[in-house]
Parts: structure tokens; C-alpha cells; sequence
């Protein structure tokens, strides 16, 4: 069965510290979880949403997907697709666009832009630390979600083959959202 979810808890967070975004004056993103995943509570504020995906036997961990809302801003497509593509190294120094798949599709009107990649996870703990991760045999499925109060942005990180399990879910859900 599943759970129809709405971005709200953002907006409650943005009100209890004194902001209310375009993005909700104007409208939500919302989308349609597998019951299985987790909803855990966000980190910050930028964080919208964030889910974990349980893994299957014999990963390390579970799979990470977090929904982000930068209130209109957060870059282009291109800068975006680049950044993530950066963030996993490929065997023998193979650059990491020759390894990723980007496509398009319109789910509800909205048009979204979505990379596959896998390959060793090594993106900076947090925004700004020199400090990385490093973990070998991991896949990432990022999108961009253009809606009228600007992009939102899904990155869904994990072991491969915990990833690659929640496969038709992860297209499910990118097909759900809409914006109203």
C-alpha cells in the first residue's frame, strides 16, 4: 500500500524560525511513498524530506533518499548533474559522465532530469568539509523536479545492490510527484 506524503513539515519548520518560502505560498511539491521506507526527520531546514530505504542482506546500510528545496535557487541542471557525477570516482580514473545515465521525463507536468550512477561514494560529509566519504560499490540516483516555485532536488545514495532492489519504487515515486 502507499502512503501519500506532502512536503508540510518543511513549512512548519520555515514558520517556527520566521520564514515562509515562494515555494509554499505558491504551491507544494508532493509524491507517493512505498509504505517500506522510513520517514526520518530532517536535518535541517533545507532538508525537506528524508527517507530511508532499508537494506537488503549483506549491505553495510540502508539506502538514503533526500528531498531538497533551496527556495528557488541551487543552480542549474548542468552545474547540478556535474556536482553529483563528482561526488563517484569510477576504477581506473574512467571519468564519471561516461559511467552515469541522465534522461528526462515529465511526471504531471513537471519536467524532471534524473542520474544513475555507481561507482565509490566519495562526497564531502557535509557542505564545505574536506572531509569525505569513501565508500566502494555504491549507487546514486539524483533528480532535478522544475516546478513553478523553482527546483526541488531528490539524491537517493546507498549500497548497489540495496539501490538497485527499490529500482521500480524510486521510478514510482519520481513518477508521483506533482506540484499543486
Amino acid at each position: 500500500m502507499l502512503v501519500k506524503h506532502q512536503v508540510l513539515f518543511a513549512l512548519v519548520v520555515s514558520v517556527l524560525a520566521g520564514v515562509c518560502t515562494d515555494g509554499f505560498q505558491n504551491g507544494t511539491l508532493k509524491y507517493v511513498i512505498p509504505e517500506s521506507w522510513k520517514a526520518v526527520t530532517g536535518s535541517s531546514p533545507m532538508r525537506l524530506a528524508e527517507f530511508v530505504l532499508p537494506r537488503i542482506d549483506g549491505d553495510g546500510e540502508d539506502g538514503a533518499l533526500v528531498l531538497y528545496y533551496f527556495k528557488g535557487q541551487g543552480g542549474s541542471v548542468q552545474a547540478n548533474l556535474s556536482r553529483w557525477m563528482s561526488q563517484m570516482v569510477q576504477p581506473g580514473d574512467r571519468p564519471s559522465r561516461d559511467a552515469s545515465t541522465t534522461r528526462t521525463l515529465i511526471a504531471n507536468g513537471l519536467n524532471l532530469t534524473v542520474l544513475e550512477i555507481e561507482g565509490t561514494y566519495v562526497a564531502a560529509v557535509r557542505p564545505g568539509a574536506t572531509e569525505r566519504y569513501y565508500k566502494p560499490d555504491f549507487k546514486m540516483v539524483a533528480a532535478i523536479v522544475e516546478t513553478p516555485a523553482g527546483p526541488y532536488f531528490m539524491k537517493l545514495t546507498g549500497p548497489r545492490k540495496t539501490i538497485e532492489r527499490w529500482s521500480s519504487e524510486v521510478q514510482n515515486f519520481l513518477r508521483s510527484v506533482y506540484f499543486e
